[in-house]
C-alpha cells in the first residue's frame, strides 16, 4: 500500500546511531539519532555542529548500502 504523503527516504541503522536521509523533499531532509542517549529518536543531531563528521560518515554507509543492494552509484 502506498502512501502518497510519506516521502520517499534511505538510511543506515547501526548499534549506536541511525541515520535517515528523506531525499524526495526539496531540500532533502536528514535525521541523525544516538540510539542509546535518545532511543527513542527525539533529537536530531544532523544540524549539530559537533556531528558532521559522523553524519557524513552515515550517509556514506547509506550511499553504499543502496548500491549494494540495488546496482545503483
Amino acid at each position: 500500500m502506498n502512501h502518497p504523503d510519506i516521502p520517499k527516504w534511505k538510511g543506515y541503522r547501526g548499534s549506536l546511531y541511525v541515520y535517515a536521509n528523506y531525499y524526495e523533499q526539496n531540500p532533502p531532509y536528514e535525521y541523525l539519532h544516538d540510539l542509546q542517549r535518545d532511543p527513542q529518536e527525539l533529537r536530531n543531531l544532523a544540524s549539530h555542529s559537533d556531528y558532521q563528521s559522523l553524519l557524513e560518515e552515515m550517509r556514506t554507509l547509506s550511499n553504499r548500502e543502496e548500491e549494494e543492494l540495488t546496482g545503483y552509484h
